[in-house]
């Protein structure tokens, strides 16, 4: 009611970085690598980086708003190709288009299938019209 307060308030969890730590069988840390995260801000605490095993590569991914962040290692977890940005909509032209609850799964192969819901700005009305999508995509 426009009252100040000095109740806490609970916004979100931010993710500003992941550690990603691997060990061994009996226990011992193998390798380590903090991945940078872009600031998340979020409300529930969910798995964000995911791990796919590729023929000789191992993937590290996570999808923020509009963007798929990667990296990839050797099966020696060798960084062979280091932390791109890739846009998941390259189509998308303008400002007024917003993804959220994207989420990249494996699917077969080096395939994997992007969903999720975009949001499109209506005019000048403030409203939002929603819209789902469902990509396949391949990591190359």
């Amino acid at each position: 009611y426009g009252m100040p307060t000095t109740e806490p308030i609970f916004v979100g969890y931010r993710f500003i970085n992941a550690d990603i730590k691997v060990f061994d069988t009996l226990g011992n840390l193998s390798w380590e690598y903090t991945f940078p995260f872009d600031n998340i801000m979020l409300t529930n605490l969910t798995p964000h980086i995911r791990i796919s095993y590729l023929q000789d590569e191992i993937l590290f991914y996570f999808v923020q708003k509009k963007s798929l962040v990667t990296m990839l290692t050797n099966n020696a977890l060798e960084i062979i190709d280091p932390i791109r940005v890739t846009d998941i909509f390259p189509n998308e032209k303008g400002s007024s288009m917003e993804a959220f609850s994207a989420a990249l799964q494996p699917w077969y192969e080096q395939n994997y299938l992007l969903s999720g819901y975009k949001f499109y700005q209506k005019g000048s009305n403030k409203g939002k019209a929603s819209m789902y999508f469902m990509n396949k995509m391949r990591y190359q």
